[in-house]
């Protein structure tokens, strides 16, 4: 009973230590653009990678489902399904997607990515053929991952 009175203690004792300098904090100057476009793709690059180990999940789920057997068919089926889609989306998936165009579907930078970009700029600062997307500031490259890692994911589901 002692020593869980004493890690509370210790606990407590920490939490309010950030709380109290947490008013320090936030008396400094804002983070550059440059910072806060860095953490922000770092987040997005998490965000993308954990999305990515969902198709092990999904897979592990499938082949757990079936015989032994028949295992390694149902894991090298969700790696083929998700190297496809990837390289669909890539070919024509992102164009479509987030390519400037109608209401519809895009219709400029439709094949391969190849479009031109400036980001991270955001809002009226942007000037490319993903205007669609322009909204968030990390670089496109983050971005495609992100959405990538979704469209290959889906169909293995």
């Amino acid at each position: 009973m002692r020593y869980r009175h004493s890690l509370f203690m210790v606990l407590l004792a920490t939490v309010l230590t950030v709380v109290g300098t947490g008013r320090a904090w936030a008396q400094d100057a804002a983070p550059s653009f440059a910072t806060t476009v860095a953490l922000d793709t770092f987040w997005v690059l998490l965000a993308g990678a954990l999305v990515f180990f969902m198709n092990t999940g999904f897979g592990l789920l499938e082949s757990g489902l079936c015989r032994s057997k028949n295992a390694v068919n149902i894991l090298a089926k969700n790696f083929v399904v998700f190297a496809i889609s990837s390289l669909a989306f890539w070919f024509l998936g992102w164009g479509l997607m987030f390519g400037n165009g109608n209401g519809y579907f895009g219709a400029e930078g439709l094949l391969m990515l190849a479009g031109p970009d400036n980001s991270p700029a955001t809002g009226d600062a942007y000037s490319g053929a993903y205007s669609a997307i322009s909204w968030t500031g990390i670089p496109l490259e983050a971005k495609f991952f992100f959405q990538l890692v979704f469209a290959g994911t889906a169909p293995s589901a």
